[in-house]
């Protein structure tokens, strides 16, 4: 007999386990090689075929590996619940893009708790289940308003992006299925730090992208279901992913400068804020401003003071002392320079440094500007000037450097000049008070806050005060001298490890004070 024929003639012994037929379809169809007996009748045969996908997903096997997963979710959430430390939320979607301040604020807090034993911080956010397929329109509005934010420079993400890796990472929403979801920076790990992870296995009812799919949809009451007591969100908004979550709402609000300076703003980032800070602002227990200029600015707004607490930052994402000791500035940085640090954008103001920087140099022997941070929107016109100060040589545009070489930047320079429009904490002044060295500052409340008697400073929008200022500067050792030795005591202030600590003494005050 042809092999043809005994293939057509198997039978049910010759069937995948589990019973069901492994002939090809278009055979079974001819002839009903590989179905049981009982199914070789006409409508029979039509109704096991109809069948044979949905036995084939809801076998035995797969069933109980579903109903196995799903008892491990339970599983997981019973034990989160039973935590006996303060249990915090936080939302992480700012370490999984391309670092800047907010992503390096959290970091740094995260990294200064780690080691708590009183803490059960809970990492929530990308890392909950892997991306599935691309939807056909695109990200949802939530992972559009996410990535929005995330551009939304805090203060001085701004600076740079120090120690950022070279891959730039996408929003997961934006991932091809099966791409991995990374941090841009490895996550902090201690005894308080626990990754919240949901990923599908093989195996179940429905295959492993469908079910984390619908991990995804059920993300906000899952981690509704671990019952965490405060609900932390670094980066101005309450994420959508703690809507059904009960607990007390923490915010970190780093400034307002959508509302204080509109036109400097990037139109997408001020949409994103007008549309969701006011839906903070009525649901947030407690907000965290980086200075106590940004808390009157949200009391002045009509937040109530006791919902309102500032907490100061440490110096950046800095390099340790025993690296700094040996660092170097960028490969033909001159001996004696002026420093500006920050993005080139219309809130920085840099213009009018240009400006005065100019008539110091036809006034005589002023050293080099050098510029260091990137290049932002709105910025056609500066580029034009910096360009042309480049072909007269008395200004270098550096761009990004490393956080090493920015450093010994900081602590060689013979001035460090700030002239914003708006801060809301102004990292590259305390990172300069840190290193040493002598500044002049826009008069702005929060660089009087920060920086005190060891600064000059100038208005704004003034360049003939800002080369007074900048000539005193230069022009007066003794004057160099005292700048520098007052910047090493004010910069002593600012330490991420009082940071951490004050951000969990804020999250046990709002725990304490929110309705069981």
């Amino acid at each position: 007999m042809p092999s043809g024929a005994q293939s057509d003639s198997a039978g049910p012994g010759s069937a995948a386990p589990g019973g069901l037929g492994n002939a090809p379809a278009s055979r079974i169809g001819r002839s009903g090689g590989g179905l049981p007996g009982w199914a070789r009748g006409g409508v029979a045969r039509a109704v096991y075929l109809a069948a044979l996908p949905v036995l084939r997903w809801f076998s035995p096997r797969r069933l109980g590996a579903t109903a196995a997963f799903v008892v491990e979710i339970a599983r997981q959430i019973r034990r989160r619940r039973a935590e006996p430390r303060l249990t915090v939320a936080v939302d992480v979607d700012a370490l999984y893009e391309t670092l800047t301040g907010v992503g390096w604020y959290l970091y740094e807090i995260l990294a200064h708790l780690a080691q708590r034993d009183d803490l059960r911080l809970r990492l929530y956010g990308h890392s909950m289940a892997p991306p599935g397929p691309l939807a056909a329109g695109g990200p949802s509005p939530g992972a559009k308003l996410a990535a929005s934010i995330e551009t939304l420079p805090m203060d001085d993400a701004d600076r740079q992006a120090p120690s950022a890796p070279a891959t730039l990472l996408v929003p997961a929403a934006l991932l091809a299925p099966g791409a991995p979801v990374v941090p841009a920076a490895q996550l902090p790990a201690g005894p308080a730090i626990e990754q919240v992870l949901y990923s599908a296995p093989d195996g179940l009812v429905v295959p492993p992208w469908r079910a984390d799919q619908w991990l995804r949809r059920a993300a906000p009451m899952l981690l509704a279901a671990d019952r965490n007591r405060v609900l932390f969100g670094p980066n101005f908004l309450l994420p959508p992913l703690f809507r059904f979550a009960a607990g007390a709402r923490v915010v970190a609000i780093h400034d307002l400068a959508f509302r204080r300076l509109p036109g400097v703003v990037r139109p997408d980032t001020a949409r994103a804020l007008v549309d969701g800070l006011e839906r903070t602002l009525l649901e947030a227990d407690l907000l965290l401003a980086d200075s106590q200029a940004v808390a009157g600015e949200l009391v002045a707004d009509g937040v109530a003071p006791a919902r309102v607490r500032s907490i100061h930052l440490g110096p950046g994402h800095m390099p340790p002392p025993s690296v700094l000791a040996a660092a170097s500035p960028p490969p033909g940085t001159p001996a004696r320079y002026g420093l500006f640090v920050g993005t080139l954008e219309p809130r920085k103001n840099v213009e009018t440094l240009l400006a005065a920087w100019r008539e110091l140099r036809r006034d005589g022997d002023a050293p080099p500007l050098l510029l260091c941070g990137p290049r932002g929107w709105r910025a056609q016109a500066l580029r034009r000037q910096i360009a042309e100060a480049e072909s007269e040589g008395w200004l270098r545009y550096l761009g990004y450097v490393s956080p090493i070489e920015l450093a010994a930047l900081y602590r060689g320079a013979a001035v460090v000049a700030l002239p914003s429009l708006y801060e809301g904490f102004g990292m590259p002044a305390v990172e300069a008070l840190a290193a040493g060295a002598p500044l002049v500052l826009a008069d702005l409340p929060v660089f009087r806050e920060v920086a005190g008697d060891a600064a000059l400073y100038a208005p704004a929008r003034r360049p003939d005060l800002w080369r007074e200022r900048l000539r005193r500067v230069l022009g007066d050792e003794a004057l160099r001298l005292t700048l520098s030795r007052r910047a090493r005591e004010r910069g002593a202030r600012f330490d991420w490890q009082r940071a951490a600590a004050a951000t969990a003494d804020a999250w046990r005050d709002a725990a304490g004070a929110a309705p069981e």
